[in-house]
């Protein structure tokens, strides 16, 4: 790391003058990095220590000898990441991220920063200067000295201590100077009073590629075995926070990584707990389920205004906060078990939600719960209005949409594979108010080549029949009654029937291939990528977890942070270890 460095204390000392600075740090961390992809590829990683009862085979709180652990991807912080991070660095609430392009998903199926375009380098810079010149109104509630007294060691001080926290770690030697070098710059070259220096020094850290990615180089001596890298306790802190909290480490965690106490499974596993019982942790579980459940959709969709005159804004900001309400209460508040997030008939409502549910005497914009909605209609997360309006057209629910979603999200786990290019695939009927849905998509599912897929969709999406495209109970469809009865073919081996949707959440709770899907999702979700052959025992282990547990998910979490692809890495292509 002396090379870079040095390379990057010199960049430090010329980001006044470069509009595009970033650019050229990023491309610092490409040459110095140990040959990881950025975050905006997914790069498979595997390997654990951990055995179900959580001890190691040689009984301390090394590698499993036979185990492994992949490379892990470079990751840059998201927008999330970002405006948690830098509240939690600065107490800076505005939410400065939201002016930067949007993450893409990657193939783990949830959201990663990819690589740093001209446009992003010159957001980036542009929210760091906002964020700095904030965070320089207040200068003596930023500083906890007087540089008016002593400005040499106050500045020192300072900078050491906020370096060290956006950096996640220690400084390495040169860093220090280099961020005071850039505040003398500003003193002596451009005539800025201390405010402005330590501005300038904001500006530079938060646009460094310490700061914006989340490096891991394991220790200075890190072979074991000739393949694996023990991360350093400063880089499990991080990632505890950032996978528990989607933020930067408080100053308990940051004490015990600097005490070295973040070594061993035990400490680890106080730590996660402790985290999860914070209000921070909410940031996560709303993160994971809007993405797993595509519910980051929410704002954008489409309703036919003659279809359903009464979707407005209003209802569509009552159907995600009523969403988001229920996974805190189902996973942080309840038993946090994967049976109440599928099959539990409480809710969240407003008068307008209420009214859409069928419920009486609620009012007002307020959301009031957990209320009981229809156990005959309503079980769980898939049956929120949220979740059924985004997996529907503008015109009608849509059962390819709805089962489509259950099959590869929540039991294969894995996309169904599109047709051939070559085929030209039949249009699938347009709605007609004198046949019902399921009608039109048996018809159409019928036709090859679309059969296997859409066996493998539409029996699902057909016990979802009763809601409409904004999620309200209907009994009638094309001038006949629903016919919501429905199939899961090949669902832990067998093809499973069901009627209607209360069986459908009944039956996916049940499923053995459901619960360890979900323990796969948020595999994924921990670690920003999909998983890879040598990490079957860190899957195995906290899917085995999850089970003792009674599938409560708070124990799966806890899991997941003790296996060994949470605490190693291995050697990425091309590089040597010492």
């Amino acid at each position: 790391m002396s090379q870079c460095a040095t390379s990057f204390n010199s960049l430090l000392r010329t980001m006044w003058r470069e509009s595009a600075a970033v650019l050229l740090l990023g491309a610092a961390t490409t040459a110095c990095y140990h040959g990881a992809a950025d975050g905006g590829v997914d790069a498979s990683e595997s390997g654990d220590a951990t055995r179900a009862d959580g001890t190691s085979d040689d009984g301390d709180d090394g590698p499993v000898p036979g185990d492994g652990a992949g490379p892990m991807p470079l990751r840059r912080l998201t927008r999330l990441e970002y405006d948690n991070t830098v509240r939690d660095l600065l107490g800076d609430d505005t939410r400065p991220a939201d002016a930067l392009p949007g993450e893409s998903i990657g193939s783990s199926g949830f959201a990663t920063a990819g690589i740093v375009s001209t446009v992003d380098a010159r957001g980036l810079m542009e929210v760091a200067e906002a964020v700095a010149a904030r965070a320089t109104e207040d200068l003596p509630g930023l500083m906890s000295c007087d540089p008016l007294v002593d400005e040499e060691a106050c500045v020192q001080t300072f900078v050491e201590s906020f370096a060290k926290r956006a950096y996640r770690r220690a400084l390495e030697p040169g860093e220090l100077e280099g961020l005071l070098a850039l505040y003398d710059v500003a003193r002596m070259d451009l005539d800025e009073d201390v405010a402005g220096g330590v501005r300038l020094v904001l500006r530079a850290v938060l646009q460094s590629p310490q700061f914006l990615y989340r490096w891991e180089l394991g220790t200075s001596d890190p072979q074991i075995s000739g393949e694996l890298v023990a991360l350093t306790d400063h880089e499990v802190a991080s990632r505890l926070s950032y996978f528990l909290w989607s933020s930067m480490p408080d100053a308990e965690l940051f004490a015990a990584a600097d005490a070295g106490d973040l070594a061993g499974r035990d400490e680890i596993e106080a730590h996660a707990r402790r985290m999860l019982a914070d209000p921070k942790a909410v940031a996560t579980i709303d993160t994971f389920h809007e993405q797993w459940l595509g519910l980051t959709n929410l704002p954008d969709i489409v309703k036919s205004p003659e279809a359903y005159p009464s979707f407005d804004e209003a209802l569509r900001a009552s159907m995600a906060a009523s969403t988001t309400a229920f996974v805190r209460w189902a996973i942080l508040e309840s038993d946090g078990r994967l049976e109440t997030l599928l099959t539990s008939n409480m809710g969240f409502v407003d008068e307008a939600l209420a009214a859409l549910y069928g419920i009486e005497g609620v009012d007002g914009a307020t959301l009031q719960g957990p209320v009981a909605l229809p156990a005959d209609q309503r079980a769980g997360i898939l049956t929120s209005a949220g979740y059924l309006a985004v997996h529907a057209n503008a015109f009608e629910g849509s059962p390819m949409a709805r089962g489509k979603h259950v099959r590869e999200k929540l039991i294969l786990c894995a996309s169904i594979p599109p047709p051939p290019m070559d085929v030209e695939l039949p249009d699938l009927p347009p709605p007609d108010p004198n046949v019902p849905i399921r009608e039109r998509y048996e018809a159409h599912g019928l036709v090859e080549p679309c059969v296997s897929c859409h066996t493998l969709m539409d029996p699902i999406g057909f016990g979802l029949g009763n809601f409409d495209a904004v999620g309200a109970w209907t009994t009638v469809d094309g001038g006949k009654p629903v016919d919501a009865t429905g199939v899961v073919t090949s669902l832990d081996g067998v093809d499973a029937p069901f009627d209607g949707p209360v069986e459908l959440a009944r039956l996916l709770a049940d499923s053995p291939a459901v619960r360890d899907c979900v323990a796969r999702q948020w595999f994924r979700f921990a670690f920003g990528r999909g998983e890879g052959p040598g990490d079957d025992a860190s899957l195995m282990t906290a899917q085995a977890a999850f089970v003792a547990s009674d599938y409560d998910v708070r124990e799966l979490l806890v899991a997941l942070a003790l296996t060994q692809s949470f605490r190693f890495r291995a050697a990425a292509e091309g590089e040597v270890l010492p």
